[in-house]
């Protein structure tokens, strides 16, 4: 359960911290 748990995380850290990363970006180079 547990191990299971900590995996979705994880994963779910991971496919968020690309998004968090080149949101921002994108944002900037569009904006300037």
């Amino acid at each position: 359960m547990l191990d299971s748990n900590a995996t979705l995380s994880l994963i779910n850290v991971l496919a968020l911290s690309p998004i968090l990363v080149v949101q921002p970006a994108v944002i900037f180079f569009t904006g300037s």
